[in-house]
C-alpha cells in the first residue's frame, strides 16, 4: 500500500467529537464529489461520488449523524475501462437535499454558493475538518521518494482560490494551476506537505514521509559527496597524465639532469608516484612543501615542455 493509500485509510478513522466538524468535513466532500442536479420547478437531486469504499463508509457516516438517512447507496462494479468500483450515495428527496446542502454551506438562497463556506468554519477545528474533507475527496499525495507533491483537484477556479486561502490560514504556501477541466491546488515544498498532513490528523502518514524525505536527504548528500570525490579524482587522474607526458618529454630531449634541483626532484616524484596528488607529493619533498607549491613546480615543468615542443616547429 502507497503512502497515499495509507494516509486517506488513516483520515477516514479521524474521530471528530464536534457536530461542527463533522459537518464542515461532510461540506468538503458534497463539494469536491459531489453533482448537483436540477430539473423543473427548481427541485435539486444529489450525486456523491467517489472510488474509494471507506470514503464512501465514511460519508455515509457523516450524513446519517448530520440526520440525513435516506439515501441510496449504488455500487458499479469494475470494468475493464475502470480500474476500481464506483460507490455512488444518491439523495433524490429534493427536502432533504436542499435542507443537507443548505446545512453544509453550499446552497443559499435558490444559488449555489461556489467558494468555502465561512459558515461551516466557525472554529479552527472546523478549517482542519474541512481541509481533511476535501483530500478525502479529490485529493493525492505523491511518493515522496520521487519529490514532494500533494494536490487537490476542484471544478472551478473561484473555489480554488477560496480553498489557498484556508490553507494559507496555516502557513502553507498553495498554488494553483488550470489542468484541462479542473483546477489545482497543490504543495511541492515538502514543510508545507508536513503541515498538511499534521492540521488534517494524517499523524502517522507524517512521520512516515518524514521519514523517507530524511533517507532522501542523506542518500542525495552521499551522492554528492561521491561525484565530488569522482570528479575530484578524474582531475587529479588528467593531471597526472599530462604532467607525465611533459617530463618524459623533457627527460627524452634535454634529459632531467639538466633541470634544477627543486624541478628534478619534482619531476622523479611524479614519475615514480603517478597516483599521487600534488598535495600528496608535496609531502614527498625534503624539506616538505605544500599543494600550490608543488603546482608551481609543475608549471614550470609544462612551460619548459612547452617551450622544447614549439623550438621543434
Amino acid at each position: 500500500m502507497q503512502l497515499y493509500d495509507r494516509m486517506k485509510d488513516e483520515l477516514v478513522r479521524v474521530s471528530d467529537q464536534e457536530e461542527c466538524c463533522r459537518k464542515s468535513e461532510m461540506s468538503a466532500i458534497a463539494k469536491v464529489n459531489g453533482t448537483i442536479y436540477l430539473s423543473s420547478g427548481n427541485r435539486i437531486r444529489l450525486m456523491i461520488k467517489d472510488s474509494s469504499a471507506a470514503v464512501a463508509r465514511r460519508t455515509m457516516t457523516l450524513l446519517a449523524d448530520l440526520g440525513c438517512r435516506e439515501v441510496e447507496l449504488v455500487v458499479r462494479m469494475r470494468q475493464r475501462i475502470h480500474r476500481s468500483n464506483s460507490y455512488i450515495i444518491r439523495i433524490n428527496s429534493d427536502t432533504k437535499a436542499k435542507e443537507l446542502l443548505t446545512k453544509l454551506g453550499i446552497y443559499e438562497d435558490g444559488n449555489l454558493v461556489n467558494e468555502v463556506p465561512q459558515e461551516v468554519l466557525k472554529r479552527r477545528c472546523c478549517s482542519r475538518a474541512y481541509l481533511r474533507g476535501v483530500f478525502l475527496g479529490s485529493g493525492y499525495l505523491g511518493k515522496p521518494a520521487y519529490g514532494h507533491h500533494l494536490e487537490i483537484s476542484v471544478e472551478n477556479r473561484q473555489f480554488a482560490e477560496s480553498l489557498v486561502g484556508l490553507m494559507r490560514r496555516f502557513d502553507m504556501n498553495p498554488k494553483v494551476i488550470e489542468r484541462r477541466t479542473y483546477y489545482v491546488v497543490y504543495l511541492k515544498e515538502g514543510d508545507d506537505i508536513v503541515q498538511f498532513l499534521n492540521v488534517t490528523g494524517a499523524h502517522s502518514s507524517l512521520l512516515e514521509f518524514e521519514n523517507t524525505r530524511v533517507v532522501k536527504s542523506i542518500r542525495n548528500d552521499v551522492n554528492r559527496i561521491v561525484n565530488a570525490e569522482q570528479a575530484n579524482l578524474e582531475k587529479t587522474v588528467e593531471a597526472s597524465v599530462s604532467q607525465m607526458e611533459d617530463i618524459k618529454l623533457i627527460s627524452d630531449r634535454v634529459g632531467l639532469m639538466a633541470l634544477s634541483p627543486p624541478l628534478a626532484e619534482a619531476a622523479m616524484l611524479r614519475l615514480n608516484n603517478p597516483d599521487a596528488s600534488l598535495a600528496e607529493l608535496g609531502k614527498m619533498v625534503d624539506p616538505p612543501i605544500g599543494k600550490s607549491g608543488m603546482n608551481h613546480r609543475m608549471r614550470r615543468l609544462a612551460r619548459l615542455a612547452s617551450k622544447l615542443i614549439a623550438g621543434e616547429r
